[in-house]
This record gives structure tokens, C-alpha cells and sequence, in this order.
């Protein structure tokens, strides 16, 4: 990241980026506004980014998806009935599903996103898809990671993240959970 101490965007650069607000529905507020204008602090934080940055900035932004809270089982049940359509093969001899929050050692007392999609999983109409009507799924928290080791053919483990960021959290998760659970 090269930082610009002089805080400045192009004309071309502030007009995509409004774009980019008025596309998604974003509130653009007065010129007057200060740092309480999501636009005004984006704007400041671009500004320290190269013109190269600048436009992969806009452009993923562009590309910005916000799923509320509300949506997440709408999402994940849409997701289900595409993994029961296409018939993946690991899930048909199972009987046994531990279904945990993908959480990185370090964030075991904290509550993450990860937690967030967990807790809709848990909802009845997750548990009576196609895909898992006749499995049995055992909902865990980290803590409860014992209760998965070992597992036997027909069982499995099911780790949901939302994916929000660089990825590496989840990473970390995995190696922890392959490293010290076995």
C-alpha cells in the first residue's frame, strides 16, 4: 500500500466512485458533511491508495454484495438444494453430520461471523432439506470439537464460514483443527 499524505482522488476517480454509491444505493451526503458521510471516509481512504489501487478498489466494491442478516437462510438453503441437485457423492452414504463454526483457534471465546451462519444453520428447514432429511446432524460449538474426532465411514463434519476477508482465518482454522483435533 503506498500512502498519499496529500489525501487527493482524481475527477475520474470521485465520479466512478459515486457511481459505484448511487449503483448499490449508497447514501451520498452534502458536501458539508464530515467523516460521519460513509462516502466522505471511503473517499479519504481510497485517497491513500495508488491510481492502480484506486481502480481495483472501485471495481471490487463494484462487485460489493451485502447480504443482511435476514437473508443468510434464504442463502443457505438455496446453497443445500444445489449440493442435493448435483448429488456430490460425500454426502450420500452419510448418516452422522457435526456441524461447526469454522473459528480459528485464537477466536474460540469470541463470536465471529462463522458463529452468525452456524446459528441459521440450526434452523428446522436446514434439517429437513432434501439433502439431510434422513441424516442425523449434530450441531457443536469449537469447545465440543472432541465430539467429532474419530469419525467413522458414515460420518462427516461440516464446518460453515461466511468467507469475509483475506481468508486466512479460515485457514488458521483448518490447520488447527487438522494439527491438534486429528
Amino acid at each position: 500500500m503506498q500512502t498519499n499524505k496529500r489525501l487527493r482522488l482524481s475527477a475520474d476517480t470521485l465520479l466512478k466512485l459515486k457511481q459505484v454509491f448511487i449503483d448499490n444505493g449508497w447514501e451520498i451526503q452534502e458536501k458539508n458533511a464530515g467523516m460521519e458521510s460513509r462516502f466522505n471516509r471511503f473517499c479519504e481512504r481510497l485517497s491513500m491508495f495508488s491510481h492502480d489501487e484506486q481502480r481495483l478498489i472501485i471495481e471490487l466494491t463494484q462487485r460489493f454484495f451485502i447480504i443482511e442478516g435476514t437473508d443468510y437462510l434464504q442463502i443457505l438453503l438455496k446453497l443445500l438444494e444445489k449440493i442435493s441437485d448435483q448429488k456430490i457423492e460425500i454426502f450420500q452414504d452419510v448418516e452422522k453430520l457435526f456441524v461447526f463454526p469454522l473459528v480459528a483457534p485464537e477466536d474460540k471465546e469470541k463470536t465471529k461471523s462463522s458463529n452468525f451462519v452456524w446459528y441459521y444453520f440450526k434452523d428446522e428447514r436446514i434439517k429437513f432439506t432434501p439433502l439431510f432429511k434422513d441424516k442425523n446432524l449434530v450441531y457443536c460449538d469449537i469447545p465440543k470439537i472432541s465430539w467429532a474426532q474419530n469419525t467413522k465411514p458414515k460420518e462427516r463434519i461440516i464446518l460453515l464460514d461466511d468467507y469475509i476477508g483475506s481468508g486466512e482465518t479460515a485457514v488458521n482454522a483448518l490447520k488447527w483443527l487438522r494439527d491438534e483435533k486429528k
